[in-house]
């Protein structure tokens, strides 16, 4: 499963910040914030910014760079602000890795199959417990 954009913010996070400063969490958080809002390329700019503000070096300066790498080629895919207008759901790769899981494990281990034009989940049987 890929990882998703709020796990590379933490991780650039951990680079720039010491493991217990919360600090990391208001940087991450307002990150957060400001792509939900739609402007990831923003987010990338201030991300490498602060990455030069800090002289990231070795894999800390990598981290930040699959960070920004990560956001900036999904820009044209990270509209959360529509979404969010358009009252669509919207997840994290984590959480999207996990309902992936579960829908599987309730179509395949428990014998169900989509049918019909709404697809509907149908279990063997008629969904009747026997």
């Amino acid at each position: 499963m890929e990882r998703g954009w709020l796990e590379y913010l933490w991780a650039t996070a951990r680079c720039l910040y010491a493991a217990d400063d919360a600090a990391a969490e208001d940087w991450v958080a307002a990150l957060a914030a400001r792509i939900l809002a739609g402007d990831c390329l923003g987010a990338v700019a201030e991300i490498r910014t602060e990455a030069d503000e800090h002289g990231l070096t070795g894999d800390q300066e990598s981290a930040a760079d699959r960070t920004c790498q990560c956001l900036g080629s999904k820009a044209d895919y990270l509209h959360y602000d529509k979404a969010l207008v358009g009252g669509w759901p919207i997840a994290t790769g984590v959480i999207e890795g996990a309902c992936r899981h579960w829908v599987a494990d309730r179509l395949v281990n428990t014998g169900s199959r989509c049918s019909g034009s709404r697809g509907r989940a149908h279990a063997p049987g008629g969904g009747r417990e026997r």
